[in-house]
C-alpha cells in the first residue's frame, strides 16, 4: 500500500495528513506500507495494532508521527528508518513493535522523543540519537532486551525517568557534555552495563539511576558529590548499606555488605577522573 494521493471524480488530491485512528486495528493492512513525500503528519494511532503490517517505509516529508501511531503492529520486522523531516516521535509511537530489529537512528531533524515511544522493541541492539534531539521523553525505551549500546550526541539536557529501564544486555552509553541530570531509574535492572562516562555538565543524579548493576564503572569526572547522593538514597530505600572511598588508584568503590561510610580525598579537583565501581556480592 502507497499513501500519498487520492483521485476523486477525476481530481487528484496529495495526502498530507493521516487521520487519528484512520487504519486502527486494521488487521487486513498487510505486507509494505510506503508513505509518500506529501505526507506532513502520522496522526494518533493511524496505525495501531496493525499486527499484519510487514514493513514502513517514511519518505521525507512526514514531521510528526503521532501518539501511538504504530502502537502494538508486532508484525513489523527489520530494521526501521525515521526519515530527516521528521521533528516529533510521540508517545508510544512504536511501543511493542516486538520484530524491530538492529540499529535505530534519531535524525538530527528530531527533537523531542516522547514517553515509551520505543518501548518493548526488543529487537533493537544500537540506537544513536543525533544532535537535534533536545527532549527524551520516560521510558522511551523501557524493556529494549537486546539493546547493547546507546550513543546519545549533543542537545539532550534530560536522560528522563526510566528512559532504559530493563535493557538487560546494554553495555555502554555515551553521554553528552549537555546532559544536566539523569532521572530516577534511567538506567535500572540494566545488569550487564559495564561503563559510563558522566560529564561534567550533569548537576543532578536522581535516585536508583542506576540501580546498582553487578559490576559497573562510572566515570563522574570529579562529580562523585552528586553520586554520592545517588548512593545514600538507594541504600536508604534499600535498606542496604554502602561504603564509598576513593584508593590510591582514584575508584570509587561501593560495597553493599559494608556500613555508609566515606574515606580517602573528597577533594579531588574537576580535572581529575574518579571512578565509581560497584560490586554487588
Amino acid at each position: 500500500l502507497v499513501i500519498e494521493k487520492i483521485n476523486i471524480y477525476k481530481n487528484i488530491y496529495t495526502i498530507t495528513e493521516i487521520r487519528e485512528s484512520a487504519f486502527s486495528e486494521y488487521t487486513r493492512l498487510t505486507g509494505k506500507l510506503t508513505i509518500g513525500e506529501g505526507v506532513e503528519t502520522i496522526g494518533d494511532r493511524a496505525f495501531e495494532g496493525c499486527t499484519e503490517l510487514k514493513e514502513v517505509i517514511m519518505q521525507d516529508g512526514v514531521r510528526m508521527i503521532g501518539d501511538s501511531a504504530f502502537f502494538e503492529c508486532t508484525g513489523l520486522t527489520g530494521n526501521l528508518t525515521i526519515p530527516n523531516s521528521v521533528e516529533t516521535i510521540g508517545g508510544w509511537a512504536f511501543d511493542g513493535c516486538t520484530g524491530l530489529t538492529g540499529n535505530l537512528t534519531i535524525p538530527n531533524s528530531v527533537k523531542t522523543i516522547g514517553r515509551s515511544a520505543f518501548a518493548f522493541c526488543e529487537g533493537l541492539t544500537k540506537v544513536i540519537m543525533k544532535d537535534g534531539v533536545k527532549t527524551i521523553g520516560e521510558k522511551a525505551f523501557w524493556g529494549c532486551v537486546q539493546l547493547e549500546e546507546v550513543i546519545i550526541q549533543d542537545g539532550v539536557k534530560t536522560i528522563g525517568e526510566k528512559v532504559f529501564f530493563n535493557c538487560g544486555k546494554l553495555k555502554k552509553v555515551s553521554i553528552p557534555n549537555t546532559v544536566e541530570s539523569i532521572e530516577d531509574g534511567a538506567f535500572c535492572f540494566c545488569d550487564e552495563l559495564e561503563e559510563v562516562i558522566i560529564p561534567d555538565s550533569v548537576k543532578k543524579i536522581e535516585k536508583s539511576a542506576f540501580c546498582l548493576p553487578k559490576t559497573l564503572s562510572v566515570n563522574i569526572r570529579g562529580r562523585y558529590d552528586i553520586f554520592k547522593m545517588s548512593i545514600d538514597e538507594y541504600a536508604s530505600r534499600n535498606r542496604c548499606n554502602a561504603k564509598i572511598s576513593i584508593p590510591e588508584n582514584k575508584k570509587l568503590y561501593v560495597n553493599e555488605e559494608c556500613t555508609l561510610e566515606y574515606t580517602g580525598d573528597l577533594k579531588n579537583g574537576p580535572d581529575q577522573d574518579v571512578y565509581l565501581e560497584i560490586k554487588n556480592n
